[in-house]
């Protein structure tokens, strides 16, 4: 997949609300990818979702607490031009030590659905995957809670690439990536509560 404007450039203007924040997302390490889907020129989007290794699968949704996840994009420029800096970050309650301790030494491709859209982000490229850390803290007190701040980062020549939802999508069941939730109704909204699709 090489990046190129294929649209060219049109108003930036936007009249919708739209709703921050990444509902859910999923990850797999790099290696687990068997396809990596190409860019439609029509549509400057990936033309599906990236094709798994027969016996992998997406790990997720990822337990993050509601409201602390995000994902952010900053651009850089250099004399060798622009590149972004991609960033998915979250809180998750609990120790999990001993995946926490295994998950740094591999690095990875996110898939996420932001609250509003009718898209997944496709975040990390084979060539760019992300890398992983985890802030863990106990907390001082009984009252607080035991609780690591994950992130997962990578520099990338281009922004995090679109999919547009399958017409089953929109048109009235999506069923998640390897998780068995089934949602129904279009998709427009996704709130704190889960999947509360609105068309």
């Amino acid at each position: 997949m090489f990046q190129t404007g294929y649209k060219g450039i049109s108003n930036i203007a936007k009249t919708a609300n739209h709703f921050g924040g990444i509902c859910k997302w999923w990850f797999v390490p790099v290696q687990h990818i068997a396809i990596w889907p190409s860019v439609v020129a029509q549509t400057q989007a990936l033309l599906h979702k990236p094709t798994l290794y027969d016996g992998k699968q997406w790990q997720g949704p990822v337990a993050a607490a509601k409201g602390k996840l995000s994902f952010d994009e900053k651009p850089k420029r250099t004399a060798a031009g622009i590149y972004y800096e991609q960033r998915v970050i979250g809180i998750t309650p609990g120790d999990d030590r001993i995946n926490f301790q295994n998950l740094p030494y591999h690095r990875y491709i996110i898939l996420a659905q932001p609250r509003t859209g009718f898209y997944w982000l496709v975040i990390g490229t084979p060539q760019s995957p992300l890398f992983f850390d985890a802030d863990y803290s106990t907390g001082n007190h009984w009252r607080e809670t035991a609780e690591a701040d994950i992130s997962f980062k990578t520099e990338c020549r281009h922004k995090a690439q679109l999919v547009p939802f399958t017409e089953e999508e929109i048109g009235g069941t999506i069923t998640l990536p390897q998780t068995g939730l089934r949602t129904e109704g279009g998709a427009a909204l996704v709130t704190e509560d889960g999947l509360e699709l609105i068309i």
